[in-house]
């Protein structure tokens, strides 16, 4: 079975205008390990932000230490990141999206 070639993305690199806070970037490492194989980018960016969406406590993902640790940062909207992966070194970001 053949897979089909996609053709590849534009990228733009977006980050943040200070570094990350030690505490910060562990955080994120933190929630990505605890939800590894049940969520993805999104997840993350639930639990970081301390969302009460109905996903998060169907998960119970507010029992988690890192759950709203960085409800300080906001997301920049129509920029093509999602905060938690501008905070990933070298995460590229699609753009337009």
């Amino acid at each position: 079975m053949s897979r089909r070639r996609r053709p590849p993305i534009s990228v733009t690199l977006v980050l943040p205008a200070e570094r990350p806070t030690r505490e910060e970037i562990d955080a994120v490492l933190m929630a990505t390990d605890a939800i590894i194989g049940r969520a993805g980018r999104n997840g993350v960016t639930l639990i970081l932000h301390g969302s009460r969406s109905k996903k998060v406590q169907e998960w119970e993902w507010d029992r988690l230490p890192e759950y709203g640790l960085l409800k300080h940062l906001t997301a920049k909207r129509g920029s093509g990141a999602t905060w938690p992966r501008c905070y990933a070194p070298g995460s590229p970001t699609r753009s337009g999206r």
